[in-house]
């Protein structure tokens, strides 16, 4: 009994002596290890009650995802910390486990946070939520070699994940029960504010730490201005206080920072692009990968202590302002779904980088970056901050799912969407989109030879046919914004850019130019238009002119013989009020 009270005694009085973690206990360039990570969090919650560590769905190795939720009233609910008019911060570690500092950053700031005085007033305004390492799989792939390009640590984990898919292209599609589980995660949390830590690759430079904060052109506007004319001014600030100057990720629109950095458009495949599609302002920290581990895992810690810092100080109006911006989603008729460079606005940034030189490899016998730091310079290089919307949608009353298509409805799910069934069978007239073109990748790209470049035609009326079961899913939602980005075509990172409808980009019934050909006769005399269209592209067209099959396969394909839904988007839009409440009865 004595030595339980001690013991007691001891957790109470020393947490900041008892609590070090591997990377503090070890030489400044060692990370934890998967199990030294969540045994770590274990011991935590035997210290203190303000923290709970809960386990989520699956991850491709079997293993649950961890989460770890700090939380001053104990509660460890979204609704609670609604109710109590606290913000969300959500961290992200471990999606790259290769890029380990944030994981060691966590630690600290986890312990500190809760146990260091000068913090304690922070609890009160905020519910803190970590997924302490997001891969796992890739976390127990640990190796020394993998990462060629990086100064430490002395072993880490791998970037991929255990089917060899970067979970950071994986937030749409979900391909891997890590990012399915996230969803959920995601949505039911619902943050005001994300960070997802990385380690950058590149250029060199000076700075130790880069960020890929939230695109403003992607934000509603109450959100965008609140970003980028108080949070980020604000955490640049603390961050040159802490030692850390930074600047935006170092992404060059040719080889050489002096040739000017864009800024980075994260679509929905990305973490912080997923963020946005649930009006949550997102950061992607991104320490340098040649600088020492000890100085990326500080500068690591610094930037998630400040951000919280900075977003409890405007707690009330970043909450406020979410709530708004939800609202703005309900109501919002026309969504942007593709997004180009502005090249004709043109900032100029302050960077501190390093010379160059092109010098001649005595491997390759050819001309060579390289960097070299001891030739530091400042000048202003060109930033290309801004995106112009290259595609606005309108959003339906509703969008018609067939149950069929239930990896959508998966994911439409998992990010907390409500949707409705037919309870009959119903064949009805409905507007359907043409596929009119697209471009495909020639290599794979996360397991799918993904779309894009993609443009439909106008709608035309079919007779669909309607299962009892199928989804209705009603556009009056805080997540509209997430409907229309997946579920529209012509979007980045949509359901079919992503090959979920391929099938629908194949024939199934084709014909015979024998037995088709004394048939096109007849199709001709009795319809006089297409017979006009004809004539017209054998005119215009040489290639057509010359080539028999093409012919015969521009009637098939306008004539009542062709397949109906033969690159037609077999989703479907409701545009008519009396429309939807018949398919709701």
């Amino acid at each position: 009994m004595y030595f339980i009270i001690l013991t007691s005694l001891i957790h109470l009085l020393q947490p900041m002596d008892t609590l070090k973690t591997p990377f503090e206990k070890g030489n400044g360039n060692q990370t934890s290890t998967y199990e030294e990570c969540i045994n770590y969090y274990q011991t935590l919650t035997t210290y203190s009650a303000l923290c709970k560590l809960e386990t989520h769905g699956s991850s491709s190795v079997g293993k649950p995802i961890h989460l770890f939720i700090i939380d001053a009233d104990k509660q460890f609910t979204r609704e609670s910390a609604t109710l109590n008019n606290k913000l969300v911060l959500f961290i992200n570690n471990g999606i790259h486990p290769g890029e380990s500092n944030e994981i060691d950053a966590t630690m600290m700031y986890t312990r500190d946070v809760m146990f260091k005085k000068e913090y304690s007033k922070l609890l009160e305004r905020c519910v803190i939520v970590i997924i302490p390492t997001y891969n796992i799989s890739g976390m127990l792939n640990r190796n020394q070699t993998s990462r060629v390009n990086q100064h430490g640590p002395e072993a880490y984990g791998f970037r991929a994940n255990r089917q060899n898919l970067d979970l950071n292209r994986d937030f749409i599609k979900c391909d891997s029960k890590e990012a399915i589980t996230f969803n959920k995660i995601f949505s039911a949390w619902r943050p005001e504010l994300f960070i997802d830590t990385h380690v950058s690759n590149g250029a060199d430079y000076s700075y130790v730490m880069t960020y890929i904060a939230t695109h403003p052109d992607k934000l509603p506007y109450i959100l965008a201005d609140y970003e980028q004319q108080i949070l980020i001014p604000d955490l640049h600030s603390a961050m040159k206080s802490a030692g850390f100057e930074m600047i935006p990720y170092v992404n060059t629109k040719e080889e050489s920072p002096k040739n000017g950095i864009i800024s980075f458009l994260e679509t929905g495949r990305y973490s912080t692009g997923y963020a946005a599609l649930h009006n949550c302002i997102g950061f992607m920290p991104e320490t340098h990968m040649l600088k020492p581990y000890a100085d990326r895992v500080s500068a690591t810690y610094a930037f998630i202590l400040h951000t919280l810092i900075i977003g409890v100080r405007d707690a009330e109006k970043i909450i406020s302002n979410k709530r708004k911006a939800d609202q703005q989603i309900i109501n919002q008729e026309q969504f942007a779904v593709r997004w180009k460079l502005d090249e004709t606005r043109i900032q100029q940034l302050p960077f501190k980088g390093y010379e160059e030189t092109y010098d001649s490899s005595e491997v390759t016998n050819m001309q060579q970056l390289h960097y070299h730091a001891e030739m530091p310079y400042e000048e202003n290089i060109p930033f290309y901050a801004n995106y112009v919307i290259e595609t606005n949608k309108s959003k339906p009353l509703a969008y018609i799912i067939p149950q069929c298509f239930d990896r959508v409805i998966e994911c439409l799910i998992a990010n907390s969407i409500q949707m409705d069934t037919l309870n009959k069978d119903i064949t009805l007239e409905l507007p359907a989109v043409p596929i009119q073109s697209y471009n495909t990748l020639n290599k794979p790209a996360e397991g799918h030879y993904m779309h894009y470049d993609i443009k439909t035609g106008t709608p035309v009326n079919l007779s669909i046919p309607l299962y009892k079961g199928d989804v209705i899913v009603q556009c009056n939602q805080q997540q509209n914004r997430y409907l229309v980005e997946t579920l529209e075509p012509e979007s980045h990172d949509s359901f079919f850019a992503w090959n979920f409808f391929d099938a629908f980009l194949q024939r199934k019934e084709y014909f015979s130019d024998y037995v088709f050909e004394p048939l096109c006769k007849e199709i001709l005399a009795i319809e006089p238009g297409l017979k006009q269209a004809f004539e017209e592209k054998k005119k215009t067209d040489e290639s057509f002119a010359n080539d028999a099959h093409k012919q015969l396969q521009f009637i098939y394909e306008n004539s009542k013989y062709a397949e109906k839904m033969y690159k037609i988007y077999p989703v479907f839009r409701v545009e008519d009020d009396e429309l939807l409440r018949a398919l709701l009865k």
